[in-house]
């Protein structure tokens, strides 16, 4: 864990550049002050808890070029109140609000007052979500009462920033859970209220990530897919009906396929049913033999004779 006390515009543009990406302050007074506690979970998922007074922070085209980094930010407050603009829309954060940033595109994060928020920081390439995805949230407002993922997040970054749930060898397996709690954040927004925010490809995309994320859960079905999405089981079949699947299908061959990779690690095959959401041995061996046309015992010889 990193701390930074800040005394000025200067130590705060370094605090915030050096725990994050490159910033620019753009206006504070000269007796701005504050504190930033960064924990860096892996190599390119930072957590952090900071505390400032009145100021405003930029990224700018010329920041970015020179700086480029692919990163989603997630801000939650706790204390005060600020904004985030971003693409044209601008979000007023308070406690139990918090917003998302893009680092690839100019943003500015405004405190009109002391603040206290929680920032969440991962790599575009591990959410695994199109641009598009991330473009259509940036800068709007995020409730944690009305989105589950986000206030298990919250209470996640306030634990670690505290100096809690982070032992040497778990970093990992933390930013993991940070990273699924986001996508599932981001799946909840963009599905909130209405089928129709998110192109029907990009709600698919969602819910395959969901699917891949929540597998081994043997009580995982399509209505709980649809459920999280906040989508109707009728729209969820009808979207993937368009690229040749059905959702119980999908999970099912996503299922065996997952079991197959254990099996050729020489897992055996009652370890490898279970860690993927079969409970029942001989569902497990019927639905592998259809699908690969001899049993999962034969896949675990043939690895054992190799």
């Amino acid at each position: 864990m990193k701390q930074f006390f800040v005394d000025g515009p200067e130590e705060l543009e370094l605090a915030c550049s050096e725990s994050f990406v490159p910033l620019r302050v753009n206006s504070a007074t000269d007796q701005v002050k504050g504190n930033l506690r960064h924990v860096q979970v892996t190599a390119d998922v930072g957590m952090a808890r900071g505390i400032c007074s009145t100021s405003e922070l930029v990224r700018t085209q010329r920041i970015i070029a020179q700086e480029p980094h692919e990163y989603v930010l997630l801000s939650l407050f706790t204390d005060g109140a600020g904004a985030v603009r971003q693409s044209d829309r601008s979000a007023a954060v308070r406690p139990g609000i918090g917003a998302l940033y893009d680092t690839t595109r100019p943003y500015t994060l405004s405190f009109g007052q002391q603040m206290t928020q929680l920032v969440l920081q991962v790599p575009y390439s591990s959410l695994g979500l199109r641009r598009n995805i991330i473009e259509n949230v940036v800068a709007r407002p995020l409730i944690a009462d009305k989105n589950r993922p986000l206030r298990v997040l919250r209470s996640m970054i306030e634990v670690v920033t505290e100096g809690a749930g982070n032992d040497e060898g778990d970093g990992d397996s933390l930013a993991d859970v940070a990273v699924t709690l986001m996508r599932s954040a981001i799946a909840a927004e963009t599905s909130s209220g209405s089928e129709g925010n998110l192109s029907r490809d990009a709600h698919r995309e969602l819910m395959v990530h969901f699917i891949h994320a929540n597998f081994a859960d043997p009580e995982l079905t399509p209505a709980d897919v649809a459920r999280a999405h906040n989508v109707s089981l009728r729209y969820l079949q009808s979207t993937f009906a368009e690229v040749g699947w059905s959702p119980a299908s999908y999970l099912r061959q996503y299922r065996l396929s997952r079991a197959r990779e254990l099996l050729r690690r020489g897992s055996t095959v009652s370890f490898a049913a279970s860690q993927c959401g079969f409970v029942d041995m001989g569902t497990f061996n019927r639905a592998y033999r259809r699908q690969r046309g001899y049993s999962p015992s034969d896949e675990h010889d043939r690895e054992e004779s190799r």
